[in-house]
């Protein structure tokens, strides 16, 4: 993977009664990995809204990792969880989950973005879920995020992937036992097609993280006003996905996606709901490609898409901030939006960071919604 190591930067997360004015950054690298964030100082959300579990006990250890598991209509699901060293049942928190990378899991999500780290300061709850792996022979992890299990034999039939120029092959990985999934039925058979394009198992991760949440508000003190969803690479894609629709877009209030794009064609505009989105790419990102920078070929590909490793087909980040900032234009014409949002920029107004000129790091409000916010670096 071409390019340069990013420092982490962090920002932190303020609700107003119907907007986020800021987002956390966790942290962004030019290799696609990510890096340990500068430490928040504690915020105060005098109008959180408390969930159904304040007051319960959980009966959980404090100040460490936790494994925990979940039912998801008969089927098991994982995740780690993390609650203040000081967690009192009678205060709400904000909850962060934090959506690992294909091929990773909860244990080096946590390693990378070590929210755990801020979580007794700021203080927060977080929960690393754990894509899906065990009908998969080599338990490859993924998400089902939109297109992950699209066929087809051409970009517009709604396969997500081509040919790989460089080696003649469909998919991202050679060995075949990276996208075989016993969930998935193709044609006849279990987790074989003649154009393995898919990159997940065939399981509603939308539900997981639905039944996740709603799990975690019950049986704990959670602000509910301050739920957002962070991922890496196929995790924001992930992120970025159960976002937008329904049923979780009314409740999360913010996504943070670093080194991650939609797959081309499936660039969903947040529906009905506008949500914040922190966008974080690596200009020469070679795996999931900002635009044509680290796109195969130097040039952008089928559909307009930037193409990255295995030649996989991505948004370009331009359209990603643009199709989550259509719905704050809107909103603000209905004038249905108050606040932040309903006082738009000039596009591409420079938003400020420590970071700024470090390794030619910077962030703007493209579009002029300083709600949607792309970094690059």
């Amino acid at each position: 993977v071409a390019g340069k190591a990013l420092a982490a930067l962090a920002a932190v997360i303020l609700v107003a009664p119907a907007m986020l004015i800021a987002l956390l950054v966790i942290s962004v690298s030019m290799t696609h990995r990510a890096r340990p964030p500068v430490p928040l100082a504690a915020a105060h959300n005098a109008s959180a809204v408390r969930s159904a579990g304040c007051g319960v006990r959980p009966g959980l250890a404090t100040g460490q990792l936790v494994y925990q598991t979940v039912d998801v209509d008969g089927l098991e699901r994982e995740y780690l969880l993390w609650l203040p060293a000081s967690y009192d049942p009678d205060r709400p928190y904000p909850l962060l989950f934090s959506l690992h990378g294909a091929t990773n899991s909860p244990v080096v999500q946590a390693m990378q973005d070590q929210l755990h780290c801020l979580a007794d300061a700021a203080p927060y709850v977080v929960a690393w879920p754990a894509g899906y792996y065990r009908d998969s022979t080599a338990h490859y992890s993924s998400w089902n995020a939109p297109g992950a299990t699209a066929r087809g034999d051409s970009p517009e039939d709604g396969a997500p992937c081509i040919v790989n120029p460089l080696t003649g092959r469909f998919g991202s990985v050679d060995d075949p036992s990276f996208v075989s999934f016993a969930s998935c039925t193709y044609n006849g058979t279990m987790g074989t097609d003649a154009t393995p394009c898919f990159s997940a198992a065939c399981v509603d991760d939308v539900a997981f993280l639905g039944t996740l949440l709603d799990t975690l508000t019950s049986s704990l003190c959670i602000d509910t006003s301050r739920l957002s969803l962070h991922g890496h690479s196929m995790g924001g894609l992930m992120a970025m996905g159960a976002a937008a629709a329904e049923p979780l877009n009314q409740k999360i209030r913010a996504v943070v996606a670093w080194t991650a794009a939609p797959f081309a064609g499936y660039n969903s505009i947040p529906s009905p709901r506008a949500v914040p989105l922190l966008k974080l790419d690596a200009a020469w990102d070679s795996v999931i490609p900002s635009g044509a920078n680290g796109s195969i070929g130097g040039t952008l590909g089928p559909l307009g898409s930037a193409v990255g490793e295995g030649a996989w087909l991505y948004t370009p980040s331009e359209e990603v901030t643009l199709a989550w900032s259509s719905p704050f234009s809107l909103d603000a014409a209905l004038g249905f939006v108050t606040g932040l949002a309903a006082a738009p920029l000039p596009p591409g107004t420079p938003v400020p960071t420590a970071l700024d000129g470090f390794r030619a790091f910077g962030c703007a409000a493209r579009e002029g919604w300083p709600a949607v916010v792309a970094c690059v670096g």
